[in-house]
């Protein structure tokens, strides 16, 4: 078949730049791919909330969210705050079961994964003043895994990390993914939720809320530090979570009381 100008004609071969038609096949394959991540996110946020407790439990074991080797560990700090993680759930029977890892950073900022897997900053656990203080904090963290936060929050993380894991390439890892950590961000309701049930937590372990809100009365009066700029990137402000506290424990009909010291070990001490 003879086209115009006299050269010929393959059906086979379609007309235009071999390049054009390339970049049109990946530019397909991105739309693809973007479309797909979006939808995994939106479906992941509407059905964690309906599924039962056991296949939430199941799924969010399937992937390795975080691991932290043990040289970038406080392995004594992180013994003591389990300690107390562990009285905590004790006062609270059907809470969720989490376990601390403590990080050598100094970043004032603590996440809790799907897995029931905390993760505390050194520089988070400096600002403790109170052993109260810290097991509101944890009993925040608890709250989100209890309310799904994280799994929904890093939905695609955890639909991709099934994906390879089934395809043999390893689990994800979030401790070396910052784009997964920042997924971590929570909305102030979520933020919000959570302060009042740890303050609930906290409450089940002394017998009142004193010390609860220490953290968020220091934030407020280190808003210039650097150390915190994290935390105010990814919560609610200082004050607004201090007044929230005060009307919740209005609310219940909470009561201050003694606050303990925090005493975090040395080699040798492994007290809390």
């Amino acid at each position: 078949m003879t086209g115009e100008y006299g050269q010929k004609h393959n059906p086979n071969v379609t007309p235009g730049s071999p390049l054009l038609g390339a970049f049109k096949v990946l530019l397909g394959a991105a739309i693809v791919a973007v479309a797909l991540y979006f939808s995994i996110g939106i479906a992941v946020d509407y059905v964690v909330p309906v599924l039962p407790d056991r296949a939430v439990n199941w799924a969010a074991r399937k992937v390795t969210w975080v691991r932290v080797p043990e040289t970038a560990r406080d392995l004594d700090a992180e013994r003591s705050v389990q300690q107390l993680a562990d009285r905590l759930m004790e006062a609270n029977p059907g809470s969720p079961e989490i376990s601390v890892l403590v990080v050598k950073r100094n970043m004032v900022n603590a996440f809790a994964f799907p897995d029931g897997t905390v993760m505390i900053f050194k520089g988070l656990l400096d600002q403790m003043k109170s052993e109260n203080e810290l097991a509101f904090i944890l009993g925040h963290e608890m709250a989100h895994v209890k309310n799904r936060d994280a799994l929904r929050r890093l939905g695609r993380t955890f639909v991709f990390g099934l994906i390879t894991d089934a395809a043999g390439l390893g689990s994800e890892n979030v401790f070396d993914n910052p784009a997964a950590l920042s997924e971590l961000a929570f909305s102030r309701t979520q933020e919000s939720r959570a302060d009042r049930e740890g303050m609930d937590y906290a409450h089940s372990l002394y017998g009142h809320v004193g010390g609860c809100d220490q953290f968020f009365v220091d934030m407020t009066h280190e808003k210039d530090d650097p150390a915190w700029s994290n935390y105010f990137r990814s919560h609610p402000l200082a004050d607004d979570r201090i007044q929230d506290l005060a009307d919740h424990a209005e609310s219940m009909g909470y009561q201050t009381g003694e606050v303990f010291p925090l005493i975090l070990p040395g080699p040798e001490d492994q007290t809390i």
